[in-house]
């Protein structure tokens, strides 16, 4: 039986499901666990085995965070995802543009004969992912609401060098 499952946009698409019978829908109902896995729906020609392994596996390690978080704070979970950031014009969120140019990039990259100016492209688009903030900061404030906090829109505040202040990096 499908108890339930949520599409993640891409190609090809990630579905999170969870199978259960009826025994296990009880026990789920008075505070049991059930069984929910992660699979990938669709054309997977030319994935790397290893990337749709770790995938898989991560997203399996992830569920729990959000799951607990979900269950201590609707709201406070719903304003993580959200990345709610107060009074921002449009075009001026650096995590939505980062995921817009990702694909044309790594088309990019894959066009270029010269291995080493690739590699160079592959190694800068590697470095952006590894420094962008915002996962970090989803993960944080996941972490601090289920230690009974609340959404905090800055997890990591520059820090006060003498008269100056410098951003860190998570």
């Amino acid at each position: 039986m499908l108890l339930g499952s949520f599409e993640i946009s891409g190609k090809p698409n990630l579905f999170w499901s969870c199978y259960a019978p009826k025994q296990a829908k009880e026990d789920h109902n008075n505070g049991g666990e059930l069984n929910k896995t992660w699979k990938i729906k669709g054309k997977t020609k030319g994935w790397n085995p290893v990337y749709r392994d770790s995938l898989l596996k991560y997203l399996e390690c992830l569920d729990p965070l959000f799951e607990k978080t979900r269950n201590k704070s609707e709201f406070e979970f719903i304003c993580t995802l959200l990345r709610v950031r107060g009074i921002q014009d449009a075009g001026w969120d650096p995590w939505d543009t980062s995921l817009k140019i990702f694909d044309s990039l790594t088309r990019l990259a894959k066009r270029i004969r010269d291995f080493q100016t690739q590699r160079h492209l592959f190694l800068w688009l590697y470095g952006h992912i590894v420094e962008a903030s915002e996962p970090y900061e989803i993960v944080a404030n996941l972490v601090t609401i289920i230690d009974g906090g609340r959404f905090n829109i800055n997890n990591f505040p520059d820090k006060q060098i003498g008269k100056y202040k410098k951003p860190q990096s998570p």
